[in-house]
């Protein structure tokens, strides 16, 4: 897909192709309740927008690359076994989930309505977070252990939750080089 027109999806859509490049510069529109998922390749968002009240999915081996300053902010964007990579500093205003076995490659600043969802097992970061006052990074097990690596420390000015939301697993978040440092107005 080499889209430079409006996509609206009205129904699910589901790429796989692996070793595609997919490129975005002008409109996609993910209807409620309706996805639009990336299995294999890469999607590279180069400008444009991606909007609506669905969900964009990466899986199995895809890659995510934001080339602008700001990833779309639509209600959701989740990662199973995927990766998110940018060449610069790249800020999230809306909802990223990593399930399980995801790269964050990027340099990445969650904005202040931006979430960070963990929510799986095996994802780990080697870009640099910044978090800002209203950001949230939650790492949110349910139905398995959850955990992040960053390879970085950061300054944390936001909100950090480490939740076992039904009691039988853990999360964890560990930092492998540095500190964590958690400013007054984080939390």
């Amino acid at each position: 897909i080499n889209n430079q027109g409006t996509i609206r999806l009205d129904q699910g859509l589901t790429i796989t192709k692996a070793g595609a490049v997919h490129h975005n510069t002008d409109s996609i529109i993910i209807n409620s309740g309706k996805t639009l998922t990336f299995n294999q390749g890469n999607f590279n968002y180069d400008g444009g927008s991606i909007s609506g009240t669905g969900i964009l999915k990466f899986n199995n081996g895809a890659t995510y690359t934001v080339n602008t300053a700001n990833i779309p902010s639509i209600i959701k964007t989740t990662f199973t076994s995927s990766t998110l990579a940018a060449p610069s500093l790249i800020t999230n205003l809306g909802n990223l989930q990593f399930i399980n076995n995801n790269s964050i490659t990027a340099n990445l600043k969650n904005g202040a309505t931006g979430i960070i969802q963990i929510s799986n097992q095996t994802n780990s970061m080697s870009g640099n977070l910044t978090t800002v006052a209203g950001s949230k990074l939650s790492i949110d097990c349910d139905s398995y252990y959850s955990d992040l690596t960053i390879d970085s420390g950061f300054v944390n000015n936001g909100t950090i939750e480490l939740d076992a939301l039904n009691g039988n697993y853990s999360s964890s978040l560990t930092i492998n080089n540095r500190t964590l440092t958690n400013n007054p107005n984080g939390t």
